[in-house]
């Protein structure tokens, strides 16, 4: 019998997307399935090389530009954008030929594959489901500074079909372009549209009543750099609370020193830091002696007792099923949804990335939080029953026979 051919097609404006996709990818028994992931080079330096999968090249939005969009709160895709994904996209399909392409946040798929008549399964975040009850809060735009984070959310809740909406406006331009109905204004929608969606996270946190079969939880994907612990590892005293600051490479860290500094004031906890940044911030070193451009984030939410990351999926997911409590320092709207949940469960506590809510962070972490032990003994058993390297793999070969 000759293999299924699996196409990956990631955007890699986040470390978020290809790394978790990559992971998915090696999941798949190379007897069964011929494996492609194609993704930009952003990120190769992070990601391992896996011999079963044939890495390939595309072209995504730059972190800078995507990172610059997200602060201003303009939509992450212009028409030009999207319809220069579409023909990179129809080349990759017509060569390819897949059973199946699979895309992370690659959301002009909903357009190529179709036009290609190809099945296409898309890796989501369960808090941007359709079926998902959420409430929007303003990111820390500058017009939220102004007029205020409360009215922000009031205006924003008031007026999302035409303020959420505008994101939407591009894609559905472009789908009317090909003959393709639009998808409304609703921005989930647009994120979700596909034949198949698969959540990386676990339905005991983020119920999705009514979902339909083509939509399951694949459970959360837990990945972290392959690489050398930094020599002082070892030298970490464990004789205070350890915070592990990894604001990843979405977070917004103009604000990291001041935190720092604010932390290392109080005195309180041992420091470890990530800038998950290509560029030395020695100031840093004046806080903590403990600190580096990357570390692999799994052994930092291992020993950490509380965890502030960027509120995203992945590494809360990541500091939650280490039992880290997570302080989510949100700098777009993505995480702030995500952070609903995780606040809501009582697993953590979510913030905006703006300096007037260091004092809040400092003082949360200084009141030591723990996680509940019964809740994580749930999670960690949900998790054995709900593991994304044996689910997607049958989620894949549901579509596919």
């Amino acid at each position: 019998m000759s293999k299924k051919k699996i196409v990956f097609i990631c955007e890699t404006a986040t470390l978020a997307h290809p790394s978790r996709s990559l992971t998915l990818a090696a999941s798949l028994n190379p007897s069964q399935y011929e494996v492609v992931f194609y993704a930009d080079t952003h990120y190769d330096a992070l990601l391992s090389h896996i011999s079963s999968v044939r890495h390939e090249n595309i072209t995504s939005t730059s972190p800078a530009l995507f990172a610059k969009r997200l602060a201003k709160g303009e939509p992450l895709y212009n028409t030009e954008t999207i319809k220069a994904y579409l023909v990179a996209e129809k080349a990759i399909l017509e060569r390819e030929k897949p059973d199946l392409v699979v895309g992370d946040f690659r959301i002009t798929l909903q357009i190529s594959a179709r036009l290609q008549n190809v099945p296409y399964l898309n890796i989501a975040d369960a808090h941007w489901s359709p079926h998902a009850q959420r409430r929007y809060r303003i990111p820390p735009l500058p017009i939220a500074k102004i007029i205020g984070y409360k009215a922000g959310d009031f205006m924003l809740n008031l007026f999302s079909p035409l303020l959420i909406g505008a994101h939407a406006r591009p894609m559905n331009e472009v789908r009317k372009m090909y003959g393709l109905p639009s998808l409304g204004n609703r921005l989930e929608d647009v994120y979700t549209q596909a034949d198949y969606v698969a959540y990386c996270e676990p339905p005991s946190l983020y119920p999705l009543p009514g979902l339909p079969q083509t939509h399951r939880y694949i459970g959360p994907v837990l990945w972290s750099p392959d690489m050398a612990l930094p020599p002082w590892w070892g030298d970490i005293p464990r004789d205070k609370p350890v915070v592990y600051i990894n604001l990843g490479s979405s977070g917004n860290k103009s604000f990291l020193p001041e935190l720092c500094k604010a932390l290392a004031v109080r005195d309180f906890c041992t420091l470890i830091v990530a800038t998950a940044t290509n560029e030395d911030m020695p100031e840093l070193t004046e806080f903590t002696p403990y600190t580096a451009r990357y570390l692999p984030s799994n052994e930092g939410a291992k020993i950490a007792d509380i965890m502030i990351c960027n509120g995203g999926t992945p590494s809360t997911m990541l500091g939650v099923m280490n039992s880290a409590y997570c302080i989510g320092v949100a700098a777009n709207m993505d995480q702030l949804l995500n952070m609903d949940y995780i606040e809501s469960a009582g697993l953590g506590r979510s913030f905006r990335a703006d300096r007037q809510f260091i004092r809040d962070i400092v003082e949360t972490c200084a009141r030591q939080p723990v996680l509940p032990e019964n809740k994580l003994a749930a999670l960690r058993k949900e998790y054995e029953t709900l593991c994304p390297k044996l689910r997607f793999p049958a989620f894949v070969e549901n579509i596919v026979s």
